[in-house]
């Protein structure tokens, strides 16, 4: 006699005759896991035997995944599906208003990739459910890092170009086509695709099998692994990204002085400090002794909320102007096209105030800030024609006698 492992309901080890039950003839099966995340253990005699030790209760475990089914499983496809529509409507409307100038000033082509990699990134949380397999396990790096990547690469890029046109200290004539920024969110999502594919050439995640005994019964745990290396790609991938996005709010800090509707510096750093706290949330959720299902809801409502968060910081802004005004009112409209210069009769140095729409005036400081020159006088005009062309039509820096 003895009692049935792991496996099938139907394999029973062992048969007596009518004799008192003892422990070795208590079997147990394991049941799939079932709509609520869970799986049941329950127990029976695997011999002819009568008497003798009761049955131990029916036990219940988490699963080691939540299917597409459950409860958790439905409330995660919903929010992805919300967070994604949400996210495409913002391409909609910014689609919708293209004549509009608040819209040709803020690169309508970076802001709706960025909304694209944002409804991308909902979606990925789909990846979560199901049981673990090497496929699934595989693909979940790829879904996670790629649409996350993109939609930051794209926000990185635009307030670059914002910084490299408006921080031109030496105010030359400059401009930066929407070509080039394509290419650099292309080498930024380049590098992570080289990594993503050297760990999965390498080192790729599998699904790995583990069992877990108890003291009356025992089962089998399936979960993502690496055999070691992998763990370096990882780190490798979040190194890279926290680094974009450290000099991304960089890029944000010193241009946050800039007209807001051209270089949105605020709002920018405003999103990547929203996105990274939740995603901090969420890896706090994982790094604790928690199931399963709340991992994965907690992970799906940061990733969810932190991506819608981020496009209506940005855009909503954008959205309130129009719906009030139309577009940018009159003296708002200067910041695409406008001159303007300021005299300072001390040899102090200050902080340059800034322009009739918000652009900062003045040779830019080796410390970062502004100063300016009692004989110097500065002008800058700064064209945004199209989304494809903002430059730096005009610049001086020519002198000029103070009255005395």
């Amino acid at each position: 006699g003895g009692r049935a492992l792991a496996g099938s309901p139907f394999q029973v080890y062992g048969y007596r005759g009518d004799h008192a039950c003892a422990a070795e003839d208590v079997a147990f099966w394991v049941s799939g896991c079932r709509r609520n995340s869970q799986r049941y253990i329950t127990f029976g005699y695997a011999s002819n035997c009568t008497g003798g030790v009761q049955l131990p209760e029916t036990k219940k475990i988490d699963c080691d995944h939540v299917q597409a089914s459950s409860s958790v499983g439905t409330v995660t496809v919903v929010l992805c599906a919300v967070g994604a529509f949400f996210n495409l409507c913002w391409i909609f409307a910014l689609q919708f208003w293209k004549e509009k100038k608040i819209i040709k000033m803020s690169q309508p082509l970076l802001c709706k990739l960025f909304a694209g990699g944002c409804a991308a990134l909902c979606l990925t949380n789909i990846t979560v459910l199901g049981a673990h397999n090497t496929a699934l396990c595989m693909l979940r790096p790829w879904a996670l890092h790629i649409p996350m990547t993109f939609a930051f690469a794209c926000l990185f890029a635009k307030v670059w170009r914002v910084h490299k046109i408006l921080g031109n200290a030496k105010l030359k004539k400059m401009k930066i086509a929407t070509s080039k920024l394509m290419r650099i969110v292309g080498m930024i999502l380049g590098f992570e695709l080289i990594i993503l594919t050297l760990e999965t050439a390498i080192d790729p995640q599998k699904a790995v099998a583990e069992t877990v005994v108890e003291t009356l019964y025992e089962y089998t745990s399936y979960s993502c692994k690496s055999s070691g290396a992998g763990s370096y790609f990882t780190a490798l991938i979040w190194t890279f990204e926290g680094a974009m996005l450290i000099y991304g709010c960089y890029l944000a800090f010193v241009t946050r002085n800039y007209d807001r509707h051209l270089a949105e510096g605020q709002y920018i750093a405003l999103a990547i400090y929203n996105m990274v706290l939740l995603a901090a949330v969420a890896a706090l959720m994982v790094g604790m002794d928690v199931n399963v299902q709340a991992q994965i809801l907690v992970q799906t409502i940061t990733v969810t909320l932190g991506s819608c968060f981020a496009t209506s910081i940005i855009f909503l802004p954008k959205t309130i102007t129009i719906l009030q005004n139309g577009d940018l009112v009159q003296n708002q409209q200067n910041a695409t096209s406008y001159a303007t210069s300021q005299q300072q009769s001390s040899g102090q140095t200050r902080p340059a105030q800034p322009g009739p729409s918000g652009f900062p005036l003045g040779k830019k400081s080796t410390k970062g800030g502004f100063s300016e020159n009692p004989s110097r006088k500065k002008s800058i005009k700064v064209s945004v024609s199209d989304e494809k062309k903002i430059e730096v039509v005009s610049a001086s820096d020519r002198g000029s006698t103070a009255d005395s």
